[in-house]
């Protein structure tokens, strides 16, 4: 299930960007830097950070929605299109399309909006 994250979420989430942040470092470069809690807290006031919950109420994945992006993109109404931001699912449930369900999510979400357009953040070297 997909629902916003709460403030009671945030040691697991910051547990889930400790665990992406390790894959990074392992796998490629650059990788992300510590989100604080006041960065997330924000997130998660402004409705902006989601997460995966598994049936045993697990979180299984995060990501953040975003909807301008002025700098990157241009977008500085926001009518363009919905971003995904700083994605990540818990290592112990990577495998399961989770990363697909958030994407689908993102595409109904934008139409419901009427947005032409999903945009993935990733860093912008990355082919």
């Amino acid at each position: 299930m997909i629902v916003y994250s709460t403030l009671h979420d945030i040691p697991e989430i910051e547990e889930i960007y400790t665990e992406a942040r390790a894959f990074q470092q392992q796998h490629f470069g650059p990788w992300w830097p510590v989100f604080t809690r006041e960065f997330i807290a924000d997130e998660i006031k402004n409705k902006e950070h989601l997460k995966i919950t598994t049936a045993q109420g697990m979180i299984a994945a995060v990501f953040s929605v975003v909807k301008a992006e002025p700098v990157i993109w241009n977008d500085r109404e926001g009518k363009e299109a919905l971003y995904l931001h700083r994605m990540a699912v818990r290592d112990s449930c990577r495998g399961q399309g989770i990363a697909g369900r958030i994407v689908e999510w993102a595409k109904a979400e934008a139409r419901k909006q009427e947005r032409s357009h999903v945009r993935l953040d990733t860093w912008a070297d990355n082919e």
